[in-house]
């Protein structure tokens, strides 16, 4: 079945939020804010993207901010609260929940990890 241009655009204007997701994980950014700069309502931006991409905007935007946050518990001697403000989070202990729930393991105990 052959895309239409509609949704070509579609796909682009996911991509592009992806994109944009990517290198300002660090900023505080809403559902709200996100869809208004591709002139989509919160509720349809929300569903295509998870159509998209496979999660919500906001669980894609805390897997880059957790990757982020892996690479330097791996690779620096940063505290694990400068981390979680390097990484966008907006409290040490919403880093902690978010990290614990994705890998099972607290930010300390992964940086004991050999590697």
């Amino acid at each position: 079945m052959k895309q239409s241009n509609k949704d070509v655009q579609k796909n682009e204007d996911i991509q592009k939020a992806c994109d944009y997701l990517d290198v300002h994980f660090k900023d505080s950014i809403s559902v709200k804010n996100l869809a208004t700069r591709f002139n989509l309502s919160p509720f349809h931006f929300s569903r295509l993207f998870k159509k998209e991409v496979g999660s919500s905007p906001h669980q894609y935007l805390v897997n880059r901010r957790l990757l982020e946050a892996k690479q330097l518990l791996a690779n620096t001697n940063m505290t694990v609260e400068t981390v979680a403000m390097e990484c966008g989070f907006s409290s040490t202990s919403h880093f902690i929940r978010a990290f614990k729930g994705a890998m099972d393991i607290t930010p300390k105990q992964f940086r004991k990890m050999p590697f």
